[in-house]
């Protein structure tokens, strides 16, 4: 009997710990920052980002992404395959 409640109280602990390492790795705060013509973009995991604007339409890679265009444009923002975020941005000066 005793063992069983020893096996128990140390499977309770390791699922606890299981679930605080989780929740810390899971925790990470996501942002998508324009800083001038510069799309900033932090937290996500291998970023790709489709920007579309004034008649074109371009795809990079990376968390600071240029924006080579001068109008209104919209972004999609993908991590691992899923799209994260999508927003529109006027870059008119």
């Amino acid at each position: 009997m005793r063992t069983a409640i020893a096996v128990l109280l140390i499977a309770l602990i390791g699922l606890a710990s299981y679930q605080v390492v989780m929740s810390q790795v899971g925790s990470q705060a996501k942002s998508v920052n324009l800083v001038g013509n510069k799309l900033v973009l932090k937290g996500f995991s291998n970023p790709t980002v489709r920007i579309s604007g004034c008649g074109e339409e371009i795809v990079v890679n990376g968390s600071t992404v240029e924006i080579p265009m001068n109008c209104n444009v919209s972004v999609e923002v993908y991590s691992e395959g899923r799209l994260v975020f999508t927003g529109s941005f006027s870059l008119n000066p």
